[in-house]
């Protein structure tokens, strides 16, 4: 009887049937794209997905020339060069 019922257990649960779940994509949205022309400090738009951001890019590829910056919170433009002092005695003459 014991083997009768492990048995009945152990079909059941072998040939038990299965779904696979369809979750729909994970969209990070921590992070925004920012559209800006190369020569301009100001980002002409912004998006959530990266696809987007490409799509303005490519719209307007014809009056600009528009690269896709990604950041975490706001885009901010900073200076990559270091500030000089120019009162500095090896600057001065």
């Amino acid at each position: 009887m014991k083997n009768l019922i492990l048995t009945i257990v152990i079909a059941v649960t072998m040939c038990s049937c299965t779904h696979t779940w369809d979750y729909p994509p994970i969209i990070d949205t921590s992070h925004k794209y920012y559209v800006i022309d190369i020569n301009s400090d100001v980002p002409d738009a912004f998006f959530e997905t990266y696809e987007e951001a490409s799509v303005y890019q490519k719209d307007f590829a014809e009056h600009h020339e528009y690269v896709i910056v990604k950041t975490k919170e706001n885009y901010s433009v900073y200076n990559m060069e270091p500030k000089i002092n120019l009162s500095e005695e090896k600057y001065k003459k």
